[in-house]
């Protein structure tokens, strides 16, 4: 036997178990609690009689019904706060399949769930459950499954188990039968030997299917020996407690295959599909590796065909392999398909064009891609491709992967829609990004490299508490997230002086009325009284309507029928006096076509003088934002570069939401 324990000293250890996952750091716990807790997994010693020497000897506590449904609230409990976590991480509603492992260890209670049985309590859309077992867990896997609730989910796949590539095969024939893919599925790996765990890991790198896990905290194996105390058995199996159970996002599996994904459509951006090949390959993506193989013959021939002619027969045999090839998987022919009409229309158009004859190893009723002579041939006026064309587009072909690969910019030439097909695009993997977004003024930071866990930062309270209410940076960024996250640089002049510099003049709706005048819209008389008055007390508001008394211009009357409203009790002063009608302040010396000219000009260098003020002042605000960003994310063990970019070159104001934080 080992060091014994008080029934305190084992609740505190307990409730650290606890801590993290049932209970938040600080929240207080039953005793009741820990105690059925102890109860469940702990059994009590009675003294015995053995061969005339007295013993412990364990005898098994059974919890009452009510204990065991207590317990059993506090599980299901425990899986919804992991289910609100993993929402945040995964779209749980897309999940409509889990593939995991089958075990053989025991289950007497709800508390011993199986993993994927909890990974039902957190998707709830599953349809299909695809679950690994050996011959040496058959008999148990078939009981199992005649006997459970949903055995019409469950579809077995039996496995050796002794090797991680016979394991794999498996596993990549449902990849390939679509019946598992990085949109709908999700890799439990809580279960199985390394064996499966590999084969798991490795699919889950390739084809960017989420891999979940669930880790329970163990505690070592405790006896009872009396009603307060308590006995660590060295030897004995130390208890799971399914009350610790934390469900996680696996991160490894996510961070690889971002970083192949990212490879590969780097290389394929920059023309180099020999490389992309390459990386297929590693990563047993065969389909993808043949088609990237044979696109690289079609660059070479266009950077090294001397004649046009040349390049578009030799092309025909590349396009003829690709097209008849009879091993991509559904996803991937999807994929390409586009791609594959692209190159089918330019050997179809040439070989037409050039002797009007068609393509006999095109079979249109029967192919690997469903295709219809109808893609190839509507909406084209093959004459439109003749010799012209076809050289002009040739040497386009050169020119863009020279430039591709040299890193340089395409030349564009003006030929018809079919020339200006961008492959590059169409083929480009979607990746899903662990991005940094931005929306209502709130910065949300989802990254892989934090388990469950979301930074928000509410920029709104951040701005507020650096006191910098004289800068509009909050209405610059509410135009940003409207206006595909950038404003232009006179954009930014207008936010930052449009309430200031005005003395008593609101700029923009002056502007428009001056505007009106120059072209004859409205007087001069009513342009001055525009400008002239600004009520800000009742007696402002009576001298203002003696001037109007006899004027009977459109704004002499809309002032008229607004003050009839206050005299009638139907608005108050204060809804009065901010109408637009009522706002500015007298211009004495404003009467002449002259006077409105120099007042212009007056705004207009006030306005200069102040932009430059408030742009000076707005930049240090943006980087007091980017400096506190970098500081919340440095303390996670994460760099992060700006979040606003605002321009470098001189008289170009315009600021931006950098790349990295758009979703």
């Amino acid at each position: 036997m080992g060091n014994t324990v008080t029934r305190n000293e084992l609740r505190e250890r307990v409730r650290k178990i606890l801590v993290g996952t049932l209970l938040n750091e600080e929240e207080k716990v039953s005793d009741n609690l820990l105690d059925t807790v102890i109860k469940y997994y702990f059994p009590k010693q009675e003294k015995n009689i053995i061969s005339g020497e007295e013993k412990w000897i364990p005898k098994k506590q059974k919890i009452i019904p009510e204990e065991e449904k207590f317990l059993e609230r506090g599980y299901k409990d425990l899986i919804k706060k992991e289910r609100e976590k993993i929402s945040g991480e995964i779209d749980i509603n897309k999940v409509k399949v889990i593939v995991s492992a089958f075990s053989l260890s025991p289950k007497n209670s709800l508390l011993e769930e199986y993993p994927f049985e909890k990974d039902l309590r957190i998707f709830d859309n599953i349809e299909k459950i695809y679950l690994f077992y050996t011959k040496e867990t058959e008999y148990k896997f078939e009981s199992y499954k005649n006997n459970c609730k949903f055995n019409e989910k469950i579809e077995g796949v039996e496995i050796d188990g002794r090797t991680v590539d016979e394991t794999y095969k498996k596993l990549k024939e449902l990849v390939l039968k679509n019946k598992v893919n990085k949109d709908n599925t999700v890799l439990d790996m809580t279960l199985g030997m390394k064996t499966i765990s590999i084969a798991f890991y490795r699919i889950a790198v390739e084809r960017q299917i989420k891999a979940i896990n669930w880790n329970e905290k163990f505690l070592s194996s405790y006896t009872q020996i009396s009603e307060n105390e308590f006995e660590e058995n060295e030897k004995g199996s130390t208890p799971r407690i399914a009350l610790s159970a934390k469900l996680s996002l696996m991160r490894e599996p996510i961070k690889e295959s971002l970083g192949i994904y990212s490879r590969i459509n780097v290389n394929i951006k920059k023309g180099n599909y020999e490389v992309v090949s390459d990386f297929y390959k590693i990563i047993g993506i065969d389909d993808m590796a043949f088609f990237y193989k044979e696109l690289n013959k079609f660059v070479k021939f266009a950077l090294f065909e001397k004649k046009y002619e040349s390049f578009y027969e030799k092309i025909e045999e590349v396009i003829k392999n690709i097209f008849n090839y009879s091993q991509y998987d559904l996803e991937n022919k999807r994929k390409i398909r586009s791609t594959v009409i692209f190159f089918i229309k330019l050997v179809y158009y040439y070989n037409y064009c050039k002797d009007k004859k068609e393509i006999n190893w095109i079979n249109f009723h029967k192919n690997n891609f469903d295709l219809k002579f109808l893609e190839i041939v509507e909406d084209y006026n093959f004459e439109d491709f003749n010799e012209k064309n076809q050289e002009k587009y040739f040497q386009y072909l050169n020119d863009k992967y020279y430039c591709l690969r040299n890193e340089g910019e395409v030349l564009e030439v003006s030929a018809e829609d079919i020339l200006y097909f961008n492959i590059e695009e169409e083929l480009l993997e979607e990746i899903e990004e662990y991005k940094l977004k931005y929306k209502n003024r709130v910065l949300t930071i989802p990254n892989y490299e934090l388990e469950n866990y979301k930074i928000k930062i509410d920029l709104s309270k951040m701005i507020k508490e650096s006191n910098t209410r004289d800068i509009p940076i909050i209405k610059l960024l509410e135009g940003m997230e409207k206006n595909d996250y950038s404003i232009s640089s006179n954009e930014v002049k207008e936010n930052l002086v449009s309430g200031i510099g005005e003395e008593g003049i609101k700029k923009v709706q002056f502007k428009k009325k001056y505007e009106e005048y120059k072209n004859g819209e409205i007087k001069l008389s009513e342009l001055l009284n525009f400008i002239k008055y600004r009520v800000n007390t009742e007696n402002d508001l009576e001298k203002l309507m003696k001037s109007f008394k006899n004027k009977s211009n459109e704004n002499s009357q809309t002032i008229r029928r607004e003050y009839e409203k206050y005299k009638n009790g139907k608005i108050t002063f204060e809804e009065l006096k901010n109408k637009d009608e009522f706002k500015y302040k007298k211009y004495q010396n404003v009467n002449t076509e002259k006077d409105v000219e120099k007042l212009i000009e007056d705004i207009k260098n006030l306005k200069d003088k102040n932009f430059n003020s408030m742009y000076g002042k707005m930049k240090k605000n943006i980087d007091k934002i980017n400096q506190k960003i970098k500081e919340i994310m440095s303390e996670k063990g994460i760099k992060v570069g700006n979040f606003i970019e605002y321009s470098k070159e001189v008289k170009n104001y315009s600021i931006r939401i950098s790349e990295k934080f758009i979703v």
